[in-house]
């Protein structure tokens, strides 16, 4: 989210990336978590969410326009 208060877009790319990471490896381990808990719907939620965020990293390299098909991928699932 701090990438969004940043009007340098290298900046804001690279926090915007710092701030996916965190999500992401949070989820991660929160799939872990539930799935040793043996609370499988709950970690399958949080392995699709890990799942969709993944596109969206991903989309941050690109460009602009080679960006939207990552983006609409991970806001989907």
């Amino acid at each position: 989210m701090a990438g969004a208060f940043r009007s340098e877009r290298r900046a804001a790319r690279t926090l915007s990336t710092i701030d996916g990471m965190a999500i992401f490896v949070a989820a991660a381990l929160l799939t872990m978590k539930y799935q040793r808990l043996s609370n499988d719907l709950v970690a399958a939620g949080f392995l699709t969410f890990v799942a969709g965020e993944s596109l969206l990293l991903a989309g941050n390299a690109p460009g602009l326009q080679a960006r939207v098909p990552f983006y609409v991928g991970g806001i989907t699932l």
